[in-house]
């Protein structure tokens, strides 16, 4: 998992559980609506003919709400899948719950770019959105796949639709999918640059060429360029880990804790991606520890957790890093994040600093739930010893 959000990965999850608890159970005393949803959950696509030759309604759902194209979707199994479009099932239905998503969206886990083509032809909707306003590109973006987001585009999607966790390319650039935020700018997000020399600058910068970046600041460019998406060139620099070109831009006056669309400082993400010279040059030159735009509040510590760098977010810490402060989407403190992910030295790290383990997240998740993401045990028995002693 690149990144936490509790409603794809159970949502994902869920046909995985139902076909491990079905596997290898008689279907005696079934009906026949139980015994099709079965099969489905099973990817037994001649079971599942035969339910629906023998009248089964292709839109059934499962207990659950689930309908019947989400689990075969979950289950990958294209020929399932294209069964139940010739038999008419709806495209389009979404899930009574986990946040009402589609089958186009829920091919996004997977990369599914096979069925995600299959669904498209059957007319599903780029614009169906779930219950927090995400279309199928914002989920493609969450999990960073380009090949789903072209496909996506190239049927229509729209890369600037806002949803609560604002546009796909925002998205993208939160769950630290740099390659796909550059292929969205390559297919035209942003704002163009007309001044080809800002442009080359830009790309100078990118590509960590140290000469070209010297000569165009020593001949007007300015050190707080930005590129198309607004990226300030510090935060483009830190985020490839260029610590010479870090410097070389503070040097000329780049603006330190300059944000980009997401509201990443460049210390937030060498933090994330563990370029420690980087760090080690940002915090030496005065960055703050805690800045953060207000629209997700990923702070350089939360980002440290969410990279699993334990040794930065040390050096965070020691700096004055807020240890609880929750980011804004979901309420997830670095503990809770470092939990989730599996990060057992950075969560020693953050009890070592005494991080307050009953903060909940917004929805009223707590440690427990977030343990269940990784089922880490060492962590588990780490957290269970450091509620004891409190």
């Amino acid at each position: 998992m690149n990144s936490l959000k509790p409603a794809w990965p159970l949502a994902f999850g869920f046909a995985l559980f139902l076909m491990a608890c079905n596997r290898g159970e008689s279907n005696i005393g079934l009906t026949l609506q139980e015994r099709f949803i079965q099969a489905i959950a099973q990817s037994n696509t001649e079971a599942t003919d035969s339910c629906l030759q023998k009248g089964v309604n292709p839109n059934l759902k499962d207990e659950e709400g689930t309908p019947a194209l989400i689990l075969a979707v979950n289950t990958g199994n294209a020929a399932l899948v294209r069964l139940l479009l010739s038999a008419k099932a709806d495209v389009n239905t979404p899930r009574d719950d986990f946040y009402k998503s589609s089958a186009l969206m829920e091919t996004a886990p997977r990369n599914d770019t096979l069925i995600a083509k299959m669904l498209l032809e059957a007319g599903a909707s780029v614009q169906q959105r779930d219950s927090f306003g995400d279309t199928a590109l914002h989920w493609a973006a969450y999990y960073g796949h380009i090949a789903l987001s072209r496909i996506l585009l190239d049927a229509g999607a729209k890369w600037d639709i806002k949803s609560r966790h604002g546009t796909p390319i925002d998205q993208a650039m939160r769950q630290w999918h740099d390659e796909l935020v550059e292929y969205f700018k390559q297919r035209g997000a942003g704002k163009r640059i007309e001044d080809t020399r800002q442009k080359a600058w830009i790309e100078a910068v990118i590509d960590g060429d140290l000469e070209q970046v010297r000569y165009g600041l020593k001949n007007g460019i300015k050190a707080n360029m930005r590129d198309e998406l607004g990226s300030p060139a510090l935060v483009l620099a830190a985020s490839a880990g260029n610590a010479a070109m870090v410097e070389i831009l503070l040097d000329d006056g780049a603006e330190i804790d300059a944000e980009n669309q997401a509201g990443q400082t460049a210390l937030s993400r060498a933090s994330f991606f563990g370029h420690e010279a980087s760090v080690d040059l940002l915090l030496e030159r005065g960055a703050d520890v805690n800045a953060a735009g207000p629209a997700y509040l990923l702070t350089p510590l939360i980002s440290a957790a969410s990279g699993g760098q334990t040794l930065i977010g040390e050096k965070l810490m020691k700096h004055g890093a807020s240890i609880d402060q929750q980011e804004a989407v979901n309420g997830f403190t670095p503990l809770m994040l470092a939990t989730a992910y599996g990060y057992t030295s950075f969560v020693k790290l953050l009890i070592e600093y005494n991080a307050n383990p009953h903060i909940k997240s917004f929805d009223g998740t707590g440690l427990p739930d977030m343990l269940g993401y990784s089922g880490n045990m060492e962590i588990a028995k780490m957290l269970e010893t450091y509620l004891l002693a409190e």
